[in-house]
């Protein structure tokens, strides 16, 4: 499978086993001479639904699968004290490549984010996987990992996000998402939370050394920044962003 980039770089093995990145792309790349249909991808968000080709003349189906990000932690509060913790991590992501698609139909879930964990030491949630069901099997994409919260201290410490697992199914590219920020205390007036883990089509939410709520990300799949106290002020995490699945398609 020969695939032509918009920058004019061609990327082929010989055989179908060529990684594919559409989000790279452009509306002039081509795979094996064919284009892409209405110059750009159809994009999923929401909970659930059935894909089908808008055309028959559709010959390939690409299939760009991310899946939602996770919740930052909150924390706990009490004067001369500081309480961090994690962000969430990003949702996992996937390509899948289906030739002659057919005009049946395949079910989607698209992932919902992972809530932030609430003010006090409450862990944020992971988010929800985003699947596709093809005619060669289901394709899961886990979502991230939900970041720890955390009580006050003045001890030196630290605490880390939550596991991030790898998506299966696809033929092109299974990836993990990347894991939230760890925290960490230096003392009871010094210390920092985690930031939210960034994907392919989201920027986590940032870290604090100053106290706040967690930091929310923006676009898909992100993980959100876990929360920071130095007061008797508990506070908490912010959520995670929801999953998307954009669909090439290619006559």
């Amino acid at each position: 499978m020969a695939i032509t980039h918009a920058k004019a770089s061609t990327y082929s093995d010989g055989g179908d086993s060529t990684l594919i990145l559409p989000s790279d792309w452009n509306a002039g790349h081509t795979i094996d001479g064919r284009t892409v249909n209405g110059n750009a991808p159809q994009v999923f968000a929401g909970s659930s639904g059935t894909w089908a080709p808008s055309s028959t003349k559709v010959t390939l189906a690409v299939f760009e699968l991310q899946a939602a990000g996770g919740g930052g932690g909150g924390v706990t509060g009490l004067a001369s004290n500081c309480g961090m913790a994690a962000g969430g991590g990003s949702g996992a992501y996937a390509v899948h490549a289906v030739a002659s698609p057919g005009t049946s139909g395949y079910a989607y879930v698209i992932g919902v984010a992972g809530a932030g964990g609430a003010a006090g030491a409450n862990n944020g949630s992971s988010g929800t996987a985003t699947t596709l069901v093809t005619s060669s099997g289901t394709i899961t994409v886990p979502g991230g990992g939900g970041g720890t919260g955390s009580a006050y201290g003045t001890a030196a410490a630290a605490v880390g996000p939550g596991t991030q697992s790898l998506a299966t199914g696809a033929n092109v590219t299974n990836t993990a998402g990347e894991a939230g920020g760890i925290a960490y205390r230096a003392s009871g007036t010094v210390g920092f939370s985690g930031y939210g883990g960034s994907g392919i089509y989201g920027s986590g939410g940032g870290p604090l050394a100053a106290a706040g709520a967690g930091v929310a990300g923006s676009g898909y799949g992100a993980g959100g920044g876990g929360a920071l106290t130095l007061s008797a002020v508990n506070r908490a995490g912010s959520s995670g962003q929801s999953g998307v699945m954009l669909v090439w398609e290619y006559i």
